[in-house]
């Protein structure tokens, strides 16, 4: 008995930008990402900016555009289909499936993201009524994607386009990736510089990691806690990105000038990441007690 299904039907979850919209979000993900090195490097570089305006830079600069991209992704989600050259695209706008009318159409070309921002993707042309449309999907189960539109596209790929595919690859593939959930590094392994930072301050001050509470109360001693959880937690976060932006510059340099070794070389830079990051932290706060 024949089967219903044909072998190069694929159904992902996807973000189906249309036109323009997708240069929109990249450029957001490179704003709230660059701000953080920029600002790591005045630092570096030995710049005062008080904790304030330094909450304030990140705030804008960072948290505002990121999540700017977390709801452009989360308003053109989307499951996608393909089938024998034939793409079918289900709105999932916040996760709720849409009905969607219409029938499936004809993928005429498509090609992977030069550019993997503001995540991998693909941008596809195809036929629909007299003209031809464009749209961008982005997705992290972009090899399933790829083997499914594989037939209607040429062998010949630009270098450019071979490097980004190898990069995202490496970087999806990675068995370090669960160790930059934010929930852990900034979350609860953050828990410990603000606890150490907290209690100097306390000690310091009002003689006792709860002499504050004592003398002024549980409201002043709570907006303490806050106002420290939030610089550190800055700090951190800015601490991280600029690390991780090395990090991220040599693996895509590897992806295109060395691919083969694209993997060893996430690999090992993962290990620096972290490294520099769960341990550097911890040596810090050690050598500043001792020295």
């Amino acid at each position: 008995m024949a089967s219903n299904s044909s072998p190069q039907q694929a159904s992902v979850r996807v973000v189906a930008y249309p036109p323009g919209w997708r240069w929109l979000s990249a450029a957001l993900a490179a704003i709230s990402r660059v701000s953080l090195v920029f600002i790591a490097c005045m630092i570096v570089l030995g710049w005062f900016i008080s904790p304030p305006l330094l909450v304030r830079l990140v705030f804008f600069l960072a948290l505002v555009p990121g999540l700017a991209v977390m709801l452009l992704r989360a308003v053109f989600s989307a499951e996608c289909e393909v089938a024998e050259g034939q793409l079918f695209i289900r709105r999932r706008p916040f996760g709720f499936r849409m009905r969607t009318t219409g029938a499936p159409v004809d993928v005429q070309a498509w090609r992977f993201w030069s550019l993997a921002a503001p995540g991998p993707g693909v941008s596809i042309t195809f036929a629909q009524g007299d003209g031809v449309r464009c749209r961008a999907l982005e997705t992290r189960q972009f090899d399933g994607l790829i083997s499914a539109l594989a037939g209607s596209r040429s062998a010949n790929v630009p270098r450019l386009e071979r490097a980004s595919r190898v990069y995202c690859r490496a970087k999806a593939e990675s068995r370090l990736a669960r160790w930059h959930w934010p929930w852990l590094k900034f979350g609860l392994f953050g828990l410990f510089p603000v606890f150490v930072v907290f209690r100097l301050h306390q000690n310091i001050l009002f003689g006792g990691l709860f002499g504050q509470y004592y003398l002024q109360g549980p409201a002043p001693w709570l907006s303490s806690l806050a106002y420290h959880w939030i610089i550190v937690t800055v700090y951190l976060v800015i601490y991280a990105a600029f690390w991780r932006a090395w990090v991220e510059l040599i693996c895509w340099l590897t992806a295109g000038l060395m691919p083969v070794k694209a993997d060893t070389v996430r690999f090992w830079g993962e290990i620096l990441a972290l490294l520099l990051y769960f341990a550097g932290i911890p040596g810090f706060f050690v050598y500043r007690t001792f020295y």
